[in-house]
């Protein structure tokens, strides 16, 4: 099904992927709650999946896919030089963090960025129950000196949102049209807001999978959409770059992104966008490879399902 001009399409004898493999993948898919899939490699589409002929063109809730979106958008707005670096506190950003006696002014966008800032949110119930959920953050203690353990955490992705409303004047959504999704040709898209107006950092962006699939582009070209740059390949590369180790075995975390370093010893190491109930992104370098993932998985070992299918049917399958 080629629905997009901006795409090349070929086959996987051509992508040097068995079809079986694919197919075989295709077949699982169909049994599961996965909703769509695209493989992608040497600059062509070489397979697609769609659970029902009207998705292509659907939105799709990608959830904490949006944090990593939400990362591009920081390294827009630090390229324009709306932000100074990454070491700028943010007592910066929210003066009155300047009194804050547990130290989060202190705590720098790149601890921000990369999930260190130890604030401590036991999920996201209460936050949601707020009506102010960033003087929710706020009240959170620390669970432990920020900048030393990485705890994975809407509450840091929620305050990126703040950070770039404040130091911009915009929301992220509102910078995200103009200078990324726009010049990425993305017309369709929705960003939940939380009660006091501000877009919701750590999910609630609605996108395309062939949209998904131009974000992945984007971070395999560092930043590079056809001939424009549109997000400096400085930062794509420190946001790739695996700053901090998760719980998760082999998992590490850049710039609100995820790495997965050479799982089971033997395969490339590849970065990736995750969201809950399967939604993914995944980007493999050594192998010029993307694949997408859009699903309606529940919980958090079904969420994976994806994951474990892109490791066995399609990175073990390629065939360099």
């Amino acid at each position: 099904m080629e629905f997009s001009s901006d795409f090349k399409y070929g086959n996987s004898r051509e992508a040097q992927l068995p079809e079986e493999k694919l197919a075989e993948m295709s077949e699982k898919l169909e049994r599961e709650k996965a909703q769509t899939c695209i493989v992608y490699r040497n600059g062509r589409i070489i397979h697609e999946y769609y659970k029902k002929p009207s998705l292509p063109n659907e939105l799709q809730t990608v959830n904490s896919v949006t944090k990593s979106v939400l990362s591009i958008v920081t390294g827009i707005v630090v390229d324009k030089g709306l932000i100074n670096s990454t070491e700028t506190p943010l007592s910066q950003f929210f003066p009155e963090l300047s009194a804050d006696v547990a130290g989060k002014g202190k705590i720098t966008l790149k601890q921000v960025l990369t999930m260190t800032t130890g604030i401590e949110l036991p999920g996201n119930k209460e936050m949601l129950q707020s009506q102010d959920w960033l003087k929710f953050i706020w009240s959170r203690p620390l669970r432990n000196e920020p900048g030393t353990k990485m705890h994975y955490s809407s509450a840091d992705s929620h305050i990126l949102s703040a950070i770039i409303r404040n130091a911009t004047g915009k929301d992220a959504s509102d910078i995200a049209k103009e200078y990324l999704f726009s010049p990425l040709g993305i017309e369709d898209f929705q960003w939940e807001r939380d009660p006091a107006g501000l877009p919701v950092g750590g999910w609630g962006l609605k996108l395309r999978s062939i949209d998904l699939l131009k974000i992945g582009i984007l971070a395999l070209n560092h930043g590079k959409w056809k001939e424009r740059q549109l997000v400096s390949e400085r930062w794509m590369n420190a946001a790739a770059k695996p700053h901090a180790p998760s719980k998760a075995p082999g998992q590490h975390y850049g710039y609100h992104w995820w790495i997965s370093k050479s799982p089971g010893g033997n395969l490339p190491s590849f970065l990736y966008a995750a969201g809950r109930g399967g939604q993914y992104i995944f980007i493999v370098p050594e192998y010029d490879l993307i694949a997408v993932f859009t699903g309606k998985y529940t919980g958090e070992k079904e969420s994976i399902r994806p994951y474990q299918l892109f490791i066995q049917h399609i990175l073990k399958a390629v065939k360099e």
